[in-house]
């Protein structure tokens, strides 16, 4: 599972129990962005740049065939591995992500990230065919609930669940983050797209 955290975090941004996360089934892996801690800035990047980072990173990490997973303003870099490494990456789990502010339908309302990295992703979620499981709280003081819910609707195999109360940072909460890498570790069939439920 290589996971990518949102633009104001880093790579240790997780739920504090590492236990808890193996007992689940994950080897959790996170990559600092660039110019984040140890991590080089990489002037003029975009979101779609990342899915060649992670590939130098899978290979040097033996993994052939793995789980992705991301947090809001990041998740589009998630999404970009998927792009990238189509072949490799068998799913997606999001949570709280944001949509391309360039897509038709998208709302900018209670966004606090406005990077220009948001605009242009360099490629197009409908691009994306492998499963996408996205989920976001209901109390979101960060994003709109409409920014998961656009980008599920553009995903051609995306489901969305909602996390009744929960805020931006609610993914990282034990009951939650139970729920958000059980999502990330399953690799469901690619099958009926664009269902939404509740936790």
């Amino acid at each position: 599972m290589i996971f990518s955290h949102g633009f104001s975090d880093s790579h240790v941004i997780r739920n504090p129990d590492d236990k808890l996360t193996a007992s689940l089934g994950a080897r959790w892996i996170a990559a600092d962005q660039p110019g984040v801690g140890g991590s080089s800035p990489k002037k003029g990047r975009k979101m779609v740049d990342w899915g060649a980072d992670i590939e130098e990173l899978a290979d040097r990490s033996g993994l052939h065939a793995f789980n992705v997973a991301g947090h809001s303003g990041v998740g589009p870099q998630a999404l970009a591995i998927a792009f990238h490494m189509s072949d490799r990456v068998a799913k997606v789990t999001l949570a709280s992500p944001v949509a391309p502010f360039d897509e038709p339908g998208a709302t900018k309302e209670g966004v606090h990230e406005m990077t220009m990295a948001l605009w242009d992703w360099g490629f197009s979620p409908g691009a994306i065919a492998t499963p996408a499981e996205l989920i976001y709280g209901t109390d979101d003081d960060i994003i709109s609930p409409a920014m998961p819910l656009h980008l599920c609707k553009e995903l051609p195999n995306g489901t969305s669940h909602q996390w009744a109360g929960a805020g931006h940072y609610g993914f990282v909460d034990r009951e939650n983050w139970i729920q958000f890498v059980t999502a990330a570790v399953h690799c469901p069939r690619r099958s009926v797209a664009n269902r939404q439920s509740n936790f």
